[in-house]
């Protein structure tokens, strides 16, 4: 097929995908994968009735009428530190210092803090205020119950998310394997950063960009090859490629229609073509099918053309391999100049989103070739104008992709 619509080109693309199998990985590493299993808490958090500041553990009932002019006086039984357990209890007319975190003693109902006292003895303290039945006390499993569920599968393991493992007690965590990519950049044209840069030649900006998105959406690269435009040339780095097994394999030039664009053909003869041309801009050449039951994406030469495509469909690959939604994450920003759109295609505008009150505003960048990186470098998403609007006036609503999240 050719000439898709991009919902139709995101519903092949991510069809029949399964996410990958669970591994288990240390929680120091976890960070920014997805939990493949439900998390169940053994313990309740917190385990234990604990104090929520520094002061002391009283009997409410003692000081319900301490007031600035009469104090409540008590005397000091005990000191106890985070992470130690007191040795007696708490009776009427006693206190014990308590620190944050520490266990409430035996006896003891409400924590008064320390700015509520006065200290008129080395034994003794003068409570100040009243503090309610239970004030200022964590109680056991006010967070988490054992047996509840703390976390669900899909739930990307963020520092909040580690944090909360972390005061479970888990030290590894059951993780979707990260998806295996295979990155093949084609063209006679393309040079090695950091090499001597031959007449013609251009350096190859695509493999380091796509490894980059890649690597963002939770994906891991297994191999990156170059290709000349030669069919011996394709088929030795796709033979490369597989050979790494990967889960997806994204190739970058070869996918037009000129003398040496030679992805697709590649693609029918050793595999499968499922479609090659989005109703989109840029990035209108996009071949997609699979070999050796691999899922390939062949993205246009041009660099703004391979990042807008790989935005859109190797993230929706790369999600739905990790169980997410594929569909890409639109916000509402309001157009802070009128945007044109003559192409007959779904454009996606290079361009800049700020806060401006409670309003997100977004402006395209000056510059809209696919050949143009610096603009796109510059702004932070991709402005969304239907192929159905030839107009969009300062002031309407139109959809943006942000570019700085995350799996």
């Amino acid at each position: 097929m050719w000439n898709i619509t991009v919902e139709d080109a995101l519903a092949r693309v991510t069809a029949g995908i399964t996410p990958l199998p669970a591994v288990p990985v240390a929680l120091p590493e976890a960070a920014g994968r997805v939990l493949a299993e439900d998390v169940t808490s053994t313990i309740d958090l917190p385990p234990f009735a604990n104090s929520a500041m520094d002061g002391y553990a009283v009997v409410a009932a003692d000081i319900i009428a301490a007031t600035v002019d009469a104090p409540v006086r008590l005397t000091v039984v005990e000191r106890i530190a985070a992470g130690h357990t007191p040795t007696g209890s708490v009776t009427h007319g006693h206190a014990m210092r308590i620190m944050t975190g520490a266990p409430i003693p035996p006896g003891a109902d409400a924590v008064v803090k320390f700015e509520d006292t006065t200290t008129p003895a080395a034994a003794a303290i003068d409570i100040l205020v009243p503090v309610a039945l239970g004030g200022n006390i964590r109680q056991p499993g006010e967070d988490i119950v054992a047996g509840q569920v703390a976390l669900r599968a899909g739930t990307v393991l963020r520092p909040a998310a580690l944090g909360l493992l972390a005061a479970l007690g888990r030290a590894t965590v059951p993780c979707v394997r990260r998806p295996r990519v295979a990155i093949i950049a084609t063209g006679d044209e393309i040079t090695a950063p950091g090499a001597p840069l031959p007449a013609g030649g251009i350096y190859d900006s695509n493999s380091t960009m796509l490894a980059a998105l890649v690597r963002q959406y939770g994906g891991k690269l297994c191999c990156i090859a170059t290709a000349r435009d030669e069919a011996a040339a394709h088929q030795a780095a796709l033979a490369q490629a597989l050979a790494t097994q990967p889960d997806l394999i994204l190739t970058s030039g070869g996918v037009a229609q000129g003398d040496f664009d030679l992805v697709k053909d590649i693609l029918q003869s050793a595999g499968a073509l499922d479609f090659w041309q989005v109703r989109m801009r840029p990035g209108k050449p996009l071949a997609f099918g699979h070999v050796s039951g691999v899922p390939l994406l062949g993205l246009a030469g041009n660099p703004v053309a391979a990042f807008v495509g790989a935005t859109l469909f190797a993230r929706a690959v790369l999600l739905a391999l990790h169980g997410r939604d594929p569909q890409p994450a639109l916000h509402e920003a309001v157009c802070g100049v009128a945007i044109r759109n003559g192409s007959g295609r779904r454009n996606f505008l290079r361009g800049a989103a700020t806060l401006e009150g409670a309003r997100l505003v977004a402006r395209p960048s000056a510059g809209q070739l696919p050949t143009q990186l610096a603009p796109l470098a510059h702004g932070n998403c991709l402005i969304v104008a239907h192929e159905d609007r030839t107009h969009y006036d300062a002031g309407a609503i139109i959809p943006i992709i942000l570019l700085n999240d995350a799996l």
